[in-house]
Order: structure tokens, then sequence, then C-alpha cells
């Protein structure tokens, strides 16, 4: 069911984002820098991907059954960023899915 007033583009990046944190979430577990998957990752790292994954649910969620209003979609840009910051100060080098969160959230934007 669609809400009046949502675009597609809105709910097709929220669904994007889904995903986005499922594969990075995924990603971290299968990279070999990481031995031992989710249980070698820091606690706050860890909490930082799934919080993010929460809140992606949730944004689709409040899109797909609510009218989204532009201080809706702002704020998604903006805990996009967060989360990318947060994620970029607890992770360092090639490995870090900080790189991949900005990198999302930049394409979107323009």
């Amino acid at each position: 069911m669609k809400a009046p007033g949502i675009g597609d583009l809105d709910l097709a990046i929220a669904r994007a984002r889904i995903v986005f944190s499922l594969v990075a979430l995924f990603s971290i577990y299968v990279d070999p820098t990481t031995a031992g998957g989710f249980l070698a990752l820091e606690p706050l790292v860890l909490a930082t991907l799934l919080l993010h994954l929460t809140y992606s649910v949730a944004t689709w969620l409040a899109l797909s059954r609510f009218n989204a209003e532009r201080g809706m979609l702002m704020a998604s840009v903006a805990f996009d960023l967060i989360f990318a910051t947060v994620l970029a100060f607890m992770t360092e080098g090639a490995t870090s899915p900080a790189y991949i969160f900005f990198v999302f959230r930049g394409r979107l934007s323009f």
C-alpha cells in the first residue's frame, strides 16, 4: 500500500537503504581482515550497524504508511551522514564501512 504524495524515488531509496545496511553487515562478516565475523567486531561498531538497519526499516515503514514531509526526508539525509561519520571515527583503513556509507549518501544527494 502506497500513501498519496510519496514519490517512487523516496520509497526506492528507503528500500535501497535496507539492502545497503544488510550488505554492509554481510561484507564485514566475510571480510578476511576481521577474522571471526561479527564476534570480532567491536561492540560499538556492531551496535551502530544494527542501529542503522533499524533506522532503515523504520524509515521505510514511515514512508510507506505516512505522507512524506520535507522535514522527514531532510532528517534521513542527516541521519545517513551521522551514521557515516560515527563509523568513520570508530573504524579505520581500507575495509572500513564508513566509506560506503558516505558514497551511498553522496550519490543520492545529487
